[in-house]
């Protein structure tokens, strides 16, 4: 599952895709991680994102 291209852009739960976003914690790490999938014209593409809580707003 990919990352998003950039670590450090800003996570904003109130728009799109983290406002569809399903939260996961690693059970080895206990990390926090942002699931989606995109639904492209003829693909779909989980894709991942681990949280940092310093990039979070509204």
């Amino acid at each position: 599952m990919p990352l998003n291209d950039s670590a450090d852009a800003p996570i904003s739960v109130a728009h799109f895709p983290f406002n569809r976003c399903d939260v996961f914690r690693c059970t080895a790490c206990a990390r926090l991680v942002l699931r989606y999938t995109e639904f492209g014209g003829y693909y779909v593409d989980h894709r991942a994102r681990r949280v940092d809580a310093a990039l979070v707003s509204g």
